[in-house]
């Protein structure tokens, strides 16, 4: 079989091309830190490599919404021992105002005082999250939580009565807000801060029916302001329990990710070691290649000849 010179000219430009395009494979990939460059280097490993990218971005989608669900619960329980704060001085105002001792400026004093805890927890019920939105209006996210109606003149919910329930986990979801339909009906702490200042401002008791109306105000105000505590605290409760639910899916999100980043590790990072060596044969087996072609395309028959 005869070989021509062509023939051995082409195979040295093949072999001088693939040994350069494996030299610029190898020092893209330490420059990288990536072993797989395309899908075509390692199939499989390509495509575990996207599956788990995949599954390390979900999970720190669930991490974030944890994040998210930590803020708003976080702010809402404080809103919350707030206005619990705000029933406990109601009622010592109640329990004050049933003292034969007071006269009708003393209870028109506490009433004034009523007053400011009414703005006060007014403005907690429509507290706003971060995003501008009233944190106790369910899904109705923009519209004013509670606001006074001068027709009946009561305060009333704007809302409704829905959670908002937000992905934490593969199968785990959580209710990362609470309506103030749970929380604060039927007794309103505000209608119930709202009857007993305008009784006090009100009730004449200078006649035995008015006293007697009066203590009537009072023991129905301890009973609401009773039920709104208890309210107040369920739902505190719940809130806690949710955060502890929080964290612990936490830990859970934090070690499949570790997991997961470690596996992708294994197919997609690259051996340096192995590769800066790979890299130092390459290159020598290059310059030989080029050194020996050099000597090759140089012969001819005249050399010969001569």
């Amino acid at each position: 079989m005869r070989i021509s010179t062509q023939q051995v000219f082409l195979n040295n430009v093949d072999n001088l091309s693939r040994a350069n395009s494996e030299l610029v494979k190898t020092q893209e990939q330490i420059a990288t830190g990536k072993r797989v460059l395309q899908p075509s280097d390692d199939p499989l490993a390509a495509s575990q490599i996207i599956k788990l990218e995949q599954e390390v971005a979900r999970t720190e989608q669930f991490q974030t919404n944890i994040d998210v669900s930590n803020r708003r619960l976080s702010h809402e329980e404080l809103t919350l021992d707030e206005l619990f704060n705000n029933a406990v001085r109601l009622r010592e105002i109640t329990i004050q105002a049933g003292s034969a001792a007071l006269g009708s400026q003393d209870r028109a004093a506490l009433a004034t005082e009523v007053d400011g805890i009414i703005d006060q927890m007014q403005g907690l019920m429509n507290t706003r999250d971060v995003q501008g939105e009233y944190l106790f209006s369910g899904f109705q996210g923009d519209q004013q939580a509670y606001s006074f109606n001068d027709v009946t003149e009561r305060y009333e919910f704007q809302g409704d009565a829905e959670q908002r329930f937000i992905q934490i986990g593969p199968d785990n979801r959580i209710a990362s807000t609470d309506s103030g339909a749970q929380l604060f009906e039927p007794n309103n702490p505000l209608n119930i801060a709202l009857d007993l200042s305008n009784g006090l401002k009100n009730i004449d008791t200078s006649t035995e029916a008015g006293r007697a109306e009066l203590q009537t105000l009072l023991g129905n105000s301890l009973t609401a302001i009773d039920g709104a505590q208890d309210a107040n605290i369920r739902g505190r409760t719940s809130i806690g329990a949710r955060m502890n639910a929080l964290d612990q899916q936490q830990l859970v999100n934090d070690n499949y990710t570790l997991l997961s980043q470690e596996a992708l590790s294994s197919f997609r990072d690259l051996d340096y070691n192995e590769a800066i060596s790979r890299l130092t044969l390459q290159q020598t087996t290059l310059e030989a290649a080029y050194a020996s072609f050099s000597k090759v395309s140089g012969l001819s028959l005249f050399d010969y000849i001569r």
